[in-house]
């Protein structure tokens, strides 16, 4: 046979030769969740509808728990403060079904983890009524910025695991533990919303207006016994008698909603700070006939006000920004949310 032939004969053999060889390389690779022994660290029936209380914990004096009490989520290591329940929900859903690979099982390795009992982060969640965790886990340092080393509780067995479970959990502080509280506080303040608040009081030393939710109401034509769903939906709104168009009023009610805590303060402090003598006012009705009360005051350094509602055991502390929004003459509110 002609050399020449067998020139492409070769090049397909060398070919074939070499993806056999990566293929080979990549086996292992493909295997290693086999071989790695991946395990169910915490199963999909931890849901948010199923989780009761969960306590994260460093020490027996430094705990955040995060308890529903009859279906209202509170921060009750932080004066029953609500819970922001979005991020709630966006952490027990990604801890959910997390998986965890085997790395290691001797009790004298645990410290090279950060695992020992006196190290390590400890997660409990429990679930429905009932008073044991159901899951008690350890969380030990990071393997990088996205993984960390875990393992179960009076267990030896390590895990590592495709999560960053301490910046999950919102343990960012490690020096102040007790600051990692407030960020799992729900920090806004107060909560205006169109469909829900019927009127709006606002008053400080110079100000004074009110914002009044209005029903159209017109009679039913001859022959017709009532106003048709449409009709009785319309509604006005007037600030001190005077009507706002609607696109003026969702900026008004965005000035409202942002009042958002920058710190969540101990409620003994009322006096010390000045809100047994408050300033500024604000009262919400909503259209079931509910009044919400709110007290504020400026700090003595004018940098900050401190705010309280009599329905959070606790003291907001909020930047000024918000309150010169809020508190202004009509005339100038009318020309702001133009």
């Amino acid at each position: 046979m002609n050399p020449k032939r067998l020139i492409p004969f070769a090049v397909i053999l060398a070919v074939l030769v070499i993806a056999i060889v990566i293929l080979k390389g990549n086996g292992p690779e493909m295997k290693m969740s086999e071989e790695a022994q991946m395990r169910v660290i915490i199963p999909q029936t931890v849901r948010p509808a199923t989780v009761r209380k969960i306590e994260i914990e460093r020490q027996a004096d430094e705990k955040i728990i995060l308890l529903n009490k009859k279906g209202q989520w509170q921060v009750a290591s932080l004066y029953d403060v609500p819970v922001d329940l979005p991020k709630l929900e966006r952490v027990i859903g990604q801890l959910s079904g997390i998986m965890g690979e085997e790395r290691s099982s001797r009790a004298e390795l645990l410290a090279d983890y950060e695992l020992n009992d006196n190290q390590a982060l400890k997660l409990r969640i429990f679930v429905n009524d009932t008073e044991k965790p159901e899951i008690s886990l350890l969380i030990g340092k990071n393997l990088d910025y996205r993984n960390s080393f875990v393992r179960k509780d009076r267990e030896n067995t390590v895990y590592l695991v495709n999560a960053n479970l301490r910046q999950l959990l919102g343990v960012s502080d490690e020096k102040d533990f007790s600051k990692n509280q407030n960020g799992w506080a729900d920090k806004q303040a107060i909560k205006a919303q169109r469909d829900l608040v019927a009127k709006v009081v606002v008053k400080s030393p110079g100000v004074k207006w009110t914002l009044v939710k209005e029903a159209e109401t017109s009679k039913p034509k001859e022959g017709q016994e009532k106003t048709s769903r449409k009709e009785a939906g319309k509604v006005k709104w007037k600030l001190n008698g005077k009507e706002v168009p609607l696109n003026n009023l969702d900026r008004l009610l965005d000035s409202l909603n942002s009042f958002r805590a920058s710190q969540i303060l101990d409620p003994g402090r009322e006096r010390e700070l000045g809100l047994e003598q408050p300033t500024h006012y604000f009262e919400l009705v909503t259209e079931n006939g509910e009044t919400r009360s709110f007290s504020a005051v400026k700090d003595k350094e004018k940098k900050h006000y401190y705010l309280k509602t009599p329905a959070v055991n606790a003291i907001y502390q909020v930047n000024e920004a918000p309150f010169n929004n809020v508190f202004k003459s009509e005339k100038q509110l009318l020309e702001a949310i133009k």
